[in-house]
Parts: structure tokens; sequence; C-alpha cells
């Protein structure tokens, strides 16, 4: 005789189990956007990888998950690789399996599967650009780095990316990237080609009639970090320079994220000259423009005056005005010599509220250390590089020795020309001394 609340437990089981495979378990938008990299916005929607789930998803511009497309594996509609790159076309979306060396195309619009194609050739990335699909490849064929020390990287038409006649463009650089510390930015629009690195101010364009190099000026050239040291011999071979240069290793990215709208380029930088900024370059004039401070998240999108960033795994939506808002203000902490040394306990959090306050509202930030060098102007030395980072100080560094009171405590603070505050302070001062902030 059968056992009817067994048989009721076996049943529920069976069922649940049947759901299971049905309907596949959807994750909440949070957890996607725990994973989401390689975003991707048409003006209308949000294309993204979720890494961990080997899935495509689209979102709409408040960061909701509309549909959802792949897993893993080495079917058609499957992928074999977590980091995936995407490119977009006017109606469908390109989508690079590194790792397997196929193209998978899809509708934008449902994310429903096209085809699936093998290219023949490692590629790194993919830009849809003039209404054709290029990848971007190392040419072995032409210069072989292991013996020259330089590489010739190319952007080849998809489906030809052996054949040098192809060719879009080719860049050679005498110095390679660092693949630990110095990723490449690649971004494509109808107009443009952008090829950055996010450890150094200098940059490609190519923009159908030439390519150029530009470097921003108002920041530092390459990001501040630590040099290699010890036993170098082996890194002055051409083969050992390709995967691991000596120069710079930096510590954090100088361009945080770009972004291209027409002939415009929107650069986030991470800089100890300006501090956190948005800064645009306009290739038909050949200008720079420091917009504002952005702090706020990672710069993804700009339409119009809404500026979307991605901070904390979620999706932050601005306004373009709030960035220059503060632009004119500015907040000056000084910094006595003996503040590195005591971390000056007493007056810590009373200190980082202020400076949380001032990050989370695009208010520049510059950081004035004591000089204690006999003809001033010291130079930023790496074990206040170093702390800065452990604090995570960021804006605007420079030494001063002539500042009336301004170092009579470890840490005091000033707003634009307004009176000196010593630590603690709290929080309203700040608050009721900043104009720009309604």
């Amino acid at each position: 005789m059968l056992d009817s609340r067994n048989y009721k437990h076996k049943f529920i089981t069976v069922c649940s189990f049947l759901c299971l495979c049905l309907f596949p378990f959807q994750l909440p938008a949070q957890e996607y956007w725990a994973g989401i990299n390689e975003l991707e916005f048409d003006g209308e929607h949000f294309y993204g990888v979720a890494d961990r789930l080997y899935q495509i998803v689209k979102l709409d511009p408040k960061g909701n998950i509309l549909r959802t497309f792949g897993k893993r594996g080495k079917g058609p509609e499957e992928f074999t690789s977590q980091n995936l790159k995407l490119s977009l076309g006017d109606s469908l979306l390109y989508v690079l399996d590194g790792r397997g060396m196929f193209i998978t195309t899809l509708q934008k619009d449902s994310l429903s599967y096209v085809n699936k194609k093998f290219i023949g050739k490692p590629t790194s990335e993919i830009i849809f650009y003039n209404n054709k699909l290029y990848g971007y490849v190392t040419d072995f064929e032409e210069n072989n780095p292991f013996i020259t020390g330089v590489e010739v990287d190319a952007f080849r038409l998809i489906g030809e990316l052996k054949d040098i006649e192809s060719t879009l463009f080719k860049i050679q650089d005498p110095e390679p990237i660092n693949p630990f510390y110095d990723a490449e930015i690649i971004l494509a629009n109808q107009h443009l080609v952008l090829v950055a690195r996010e450890g150094k101010s200098r940059f490609l364009v190519f923009n159908g009639d030439s390519l150029y190099e530009r470097q921003i000026p108002i920041i530092e050239e390459t990001a501040l970090g630590e040099r290699i040291k010890g036993e170098t011999v082996a890194l002055e071979r051409p083969e050992a320079k390709v995967f691991w240069k000596k120069k710079i290793m930096p510590k954090y990215k100088l361009l945080r994220s770009a972004y291209l709208s027409g002939h415009t380029i929107y650069f986030q930088v991470h800089s100890y000259k300006v501090g956190n900024a948005l800064i645009s370059y306009n290739s038909s004039t050949d200008r720079f423009k420091n917009i504002g401070t952005l702090s706020n998240g990672q710069l993804i999108a700009l339409k119009g005056d809404t500026l979307f960033a991605v901070d904390n795994n979620k999706l932050d939506i601005l306004s373009l005005s709030s960035v220059t808002a503060c632009a004119d203000e500015e907040l000056n902490f000084y910094f006595s010599s003996d503040a590195f040394e005591e971390r000056c306990s007493s007056c810590s959090s009373s200190y980082f509220e202020w400076y949380d306050y001032a990050f989370q509202n695009n208010i520049p930030i510059n950081l004035i250390l004591e000089d204690n060098s006999w003809f001033g102007k010291e130079i930023i030395d790496a074990k206040t590089v170093t702390v800065l980072q452990q604090w995570g100080l960021w804006g605007k560094v420079k030494y001063e020795d002539d500042c009336e009171k301004c170092f009579d405590s470890p840490i005091i603070a000033r707003i634009s020309n307004n009176e000196f505050y010593t630590f603690p302070e709290p929080l309203a001062t700040l608050k009721q001394n900043i104009s720009c902030i309604e």
C-alpha cells in the first residue's frame, strides 16, 4: 500500500523539477548587475554580458532586465567564454566568443538567434564601423613581436581576418601593452574609431580619412604606479617586453571609461591632477573641454542631458548639468606632515564625512600637502602616493609651504575662499558653505 504522504512529496518534487526545466530561474536585476560588463547603448536600450551566466542581457534605460540569451555550452545558442565582446549594428547585435573563435548574431529587438559563424583567426575585439564588422587582431604575419619587440595590430573585416588587404587601419606601437595593468578601450560609431589605454592619457582616433594620436592635456601622461624592482635584465629582451613592460605599472585606471557620441569622445578620468573628471574631445574642432567632476560610478552612456553610470552594481541616472553644477566650486583639504604618521585618529571620521559628501556631489577636491623640502614644490613621493591610495583620496594634489595656519592641525579644510575649518567639524558646516548644492 502506497504512503499518500510520500507519494504527494514525490509528486511535488517532480513538478518542481519540470517547472525549473521548462521555466529557467530568472535572477533579479541586482544579481545580474553584479556580473554585467561590456555594456553597449543604442540610444534606447542597453545590452550587456552577464559573464557568470554566459548570457547576453537587454535592459531598459532604468536598468531593468528585459530579455536574456544564451548559456554555457558549445551549441548554436551557447557560449564557451565568459569574457564575451559586443558590437551593435543597426538592427543586429554581434557577440564575439573569443575562446571558441565564433561570432553569434542576434536580433536586437528580441535577442533572437540569427546565426553563429566560425571566424578562423583569434580577435580580441569587434567593432561595427561604416556598416561593416571588423575584428582587432595582432598581425604576426607582418611583424613578429617575439623577435622585434614591436606589435602590429590591425582592424580587419570579419571573415577576412587572415587577409592583409582587408585591413581598415594598423597600429604599430613600440611599447606593447602590459596585459595585467594596461587594458585597451576600443569603441566605434559611424564617425570614429577610438583606441585608448586605461593607464595612459594618449589615444588614437580613426575618422575614415586618417589615423592620428592625441593626448588629454590637463591630466598626467601615465597612471601613477609602482616601478618594477629587482633583477630586470630579462626584461631588456624584446620578447619579454611584450608581456611585461619595465616602465610604469598602473595601480589605478587613469581613463576609467569613454563614450562616443557623434564626433565627440567623452573620457571619464581618475587623475591626481584634476581628480575625477569628465573631459570631452571634439574631433571636428580638435579641442578638449573639462566639463566637470564625475565621481558617481563609471560612465557608460550619454543621451542629451542624461548621463548613465554604473555604481556598486546598479545603474545611476544623472543629469549632465549636475556634473557641471559645482565645477567652479572647490573644496581644499590641507594635510600636515604628521597626518600620515598619526593617521589623524581624532578627526578621521569627521574628515571622511566631508570627503564623501564632496565626492558624491561632484565637488572638485584639491589635496594640499605640507612641503618640508628646502626649495619648495616637492614632488609627490612614493610613500605619499601609497598612503593616498590606502586612504582612498583622489583629487588634485600639490605641495604648499606658505599657507598661513593651514598646517596647524593634521587636517583642515576650506571651501572656496571661505574660512578654514579645523577637524573635527560637523558635516553641516560643509553643506552651508557650498552654494552649488541645493
